[in-house]
Formats: C-alpha cells, structure tokens, sequence
C-alpha cells in the first residue's frame, strides 16, 4: 500500500512539474507562434504545394507499406530531401521572388525546418513505426510457423 501511495506522489509531482513546464513555454513563445502563423499566407502556392506533397508522400509511405521495394525508395526520397533542405533554403533564399510572395527563407532556415523537415522527419518516423509493425508481425508469424511444424514432428512420432 505504501509504495502505491509513493507512486502516486511521485505522479503527481510531476505532473505538477510538467504543467509549470507548459505553462513557461506558453507564456514565453506563445506570442511568437501566433506572430509567426500569422504572418504565413496559407493560400500561398509555395504553401499549399508543400503541404499537399507532404500529405502525399505520407499516403504513398502507408498504401505502400507492405512493399520492400517502394519503402526503400521512400526512405531514400526522405534522406535525400532532409540533405537538400540547407541548399533548398539558401536557393529559396536568393530566389524567392519566383516561388513566393514574400521571403520566408531566413538565414537559419526557421521555414524550411518547419514546412519542409520536420514534416519529412514526421514521415520518416511512421514509416519506421509500421516497418517495426511488420518485422514484428513476421516474427510472430514465423514463431507460429515453428511452433506448428513441432507439433506436428511431436505428432508424428507418436505415430
């Protein structure tokens, strides 16, 4: 009973500690976001297109799960975007008149890191979480396999 209550301090503590963490963040970058979401013009071509290829790419990685081959290509696709992003801001840097009705490419690279990487890295991660699904889908399916052939060797040789 003791370690039950003590488990459950310890909880609540930090959920304390995690609501004053929340509430820092908030009230520190809180103003930031809301200045920074809208000053993005969402009908933007350069936004919706990068959104859009974001979407697609993550419906491709999942129709295509069960498929080795398209889920190597989508993780080479991923790696090699990630790699570009730097060279993609400095181009969008320089050329963003053609692309865009304002510059959103900044010399730390605060757009691309949140319209173009963190969302490739998004992909990337549930295209690691279903591969882990079906490698531990095949594990069990070949355990099931194994426990099948020796029950049936056991049968067998009762016979």
């Amino acid at each position: 009973m003791k370690e039950r209550v003590s488990t459950n301090q310890h909880a609540y503590r930090m959920d304390h500690v995690l609501e004053g963490v929340k509430r820092g963040i908030r009230g520190q970058y809180s103003h930031l976001m809301l200045r920074w979401y809208e000053a993005v013009d969402w009908r933007e071509p350069l936004i919706i297109g990068t959104i859009t290829s974001h979407l697609v790419l993550l419906i491709l990685v999942y129709i295509t799960r069960k498929k080795y081959a398209f889920q190597v290509i989508w993780f080479i696709a991923i790696i090699t975007l990630l790699i570009l992003s730097e060279r993609v801001n400095a181009w969008g840097h320089q050329n963003w008149k053609l692309i865009a009705t304002q510059n959103y490419f900044d010399s730390r690279g605060v757009f691309i890191g949140i319209f173009y990487a963190a969302p490739l890295l998004f992909i990337g991660f549930v295209q690691s979480t279903l591969n882990m699904k079906r490698m531990i889908d095949l594990m069990v399916e070949i355990k099931q396999i194994q426990a099948n052939k020796q029950t049936l060797r056991k049968r067998m040789k009762k016979d």
